[in-house]
């Protein structure tokens, strides 16, 4: 886990405010935060102010899961961590079954 400092969330989220774009160690520490502690609720009012910013508008997608398994990596926000126990069995879909769940998301606005 990356050590956090203030001035590097605030660096952190007044970029995204200016329209930066996060590096992936960036994404991955912010959300390695505690909920609860006053540096999450600096996330949750820039996520607030850019939510405003675009007419409280965002876009809606769907993942389609054609594949999972238990996942050695144990991360906090997942939930395909082995240690978990909550998937148990690897699972592949057919290319048709991926294909029929496309359509179907894309019917429906996706």
């Amino acid at each position: 886990m990356m050590q956090v400092d203030g001035s590097w969330l605030k660096d952190t989220l007044d970029s995204a405010l200016s329209g930066g774009r996060l590096s992936l160690e960036d994404a991955t520490a912010l959300l390695e935060l505690p909920l609860g502690t006053d540096d999450s609720r600096a996330i949750a009012e820039a996520a607030h102010a850019l939510a405003l910013r675009h007419s409280r508008q965002g876009r809606i997608w769907t993942a389609i899961g054609v594949d999972y398994c238990p996942c050695p990596q144990n991360c906090s926000f997942c939930s395909f961590g082995v240690d978990w126990g909550i998937i148990r069995d690897s699972h592949e879909w057919t290319e048709e079954q991926v294909v029929d769940a496309a359509a179907r998301f894309a019917a429906e606005g996706a």
